[in-house]
């Protein structure tokens, strides 16, 4: 399996993370949180194509998603 570009990594990462610290309840992202930001954003394409839905990804992932997928759609 080919690895995204560097580029893509930083750009899915920075926009989770730009999701996580404008909602409310995420006051702080801990390691666990962000080692799953990281290998989400090694492993996911940028637009979201080999994403499972039913995967194993924390519940802050398949929020970014869903805020990702209507960011893209306005």
């Amino acid at each position: 399996m080919m690895r995204p570009a560097a580029g893509m990594c930083i750009a899915l990462s920075s926009d989770c993370l730009r999701l996580a610290l404008e909602q409310s309840k995420y006051k702080v992202i801990n390691k666990d949180q962000w080692c799953n930001v990281l290998e989400f954003s090694r492993t996911i394409s940028l637009d979201l194509s080999n994403y499972d839905e039913d995967g194993a990804w924390p519940v802050l992932l398949d929020e970014f998603v869903e805020w990702y997928k209507d960011k893209q759609m306005s």
